[in-house]
């Protein structure tokens, strides 16, 4: 480093500083990028599927519920309500189902999803049943068939959709687990990252310090012995740069005053033989 000028030395320092910065900032941005995907799944599919099958579980439910009461009241104005609930409740189902099906893309999940729609399919067929039957008024009949076969297949229903809320709920924990992952390692490497940068940035200008302050404490040496009279030193010139050329200068200049003190003794032993000899 020391045949490199100050300004090189200050340029390459700066160039490895800015390397750094831009390796930690890559390093940020990968692990949020984790991190962020792991909470879209969360905010973008979990809890819009956690939502869906609540609503699917109380459609379920009130479902039941109106089957029920079409049997338990002979009122115009009841029963004309619980058909219309029915038919209203199933139309959200529906489309509830057509957002599961499109957000539930594991193997295990759409697994449960196929046994929903069969579930669902029965259900429906059986439930249309009863309440034909109930139209027809075949009200004995249509009881049987409720205890018999539609709470049955509703129970299996329920379950099947209680199945598939403990395994979106794992799943869930599963992608929180993931952004806690990515978070903390975010953290660590950033810290990692900013340690290295640190540490590199301290030895970068520990080493361009010394390598400015040493040769010109030197040379301040240098030009005080010359200038208290004392020639006899040795100015040596380890570099290059800026501070070595200044150390060069110091050791010519040295050389010449010795030259000069050197030939201006001579002259005066000179001088002082001829007036002997006169």
């Amino acid at each position: 480093m020391n045949k490199l000028k100050i300004s090189t030395r200050l340029a390459v320092a700066f160039a490895i500083m800015v390397l750094l910065l831009a390796t930690l900032g890559s390093v940020a941005l990968l692990r949020s990028a984790t991190q962020r995907a792991a909470l879209d799944d969360i905010v973008e599919m979990r809890i819009p599927i956690t939502k869906s099958l609540g609503m699917v579980a109380d459609g379920v439910n009130v479902q039941a519920i109106q089957l029920r009461n079409l049997a338990i009241f002979s009122s115009e104005a009841i029963t004309r309500s619980s058909r219309e609930r029915i038919t209203a409740v199933r139309g959200t189902l529906a489309e509830q189902f057509k957002v599961l099906d499109s957000l539930i893309h594991s193997d295990k999940g759409r697994e449960i999803q196929a046994r929903m729609q069969q579930h669902r399919a029965e259900f429906l067929k059986l439930g249309d049943q009863y309440i034909a039957m109930l139209q027809q008024g075949q009200k004995d009949e249509a009881l049987r068939m409720l205890e018999e076969t539609l709470r049955p297949v509703q129970q299996a229903y329920q379950a099947t959709v209680a199945e598939q809320v403990t395994y979106q709920a794992q799943v869930t924990v599963e992608a929180g687990a993931r952004a806690d992952a990515a978070a903390s390692a975010l953290m660590r490497d950033v810290l990692i990252a900013a340690a290295i940068a640190i540490a590199m940035a301290i030895f970068l200008a520990v080493s361009i310090i010394r390598s400015i302050t040493r040769p010109l404490a030197q040379a301040v040496d240098a030009a005080d012995r010359v200038a208290a009279g004392d020639l006899s030193g040795q100015i040596v010139v380890r570099s290059t740069d800026e501070t070595g050329q200044l150390l060069g200068a110091l050791q010519r200049m040295q050389q010449s005053l010795v030259n000069t003190v050197s030939s201006v003794r001579q002259n005066a032993e000179g001088v002082a033989s001829a007036s002997s000899q006169i």
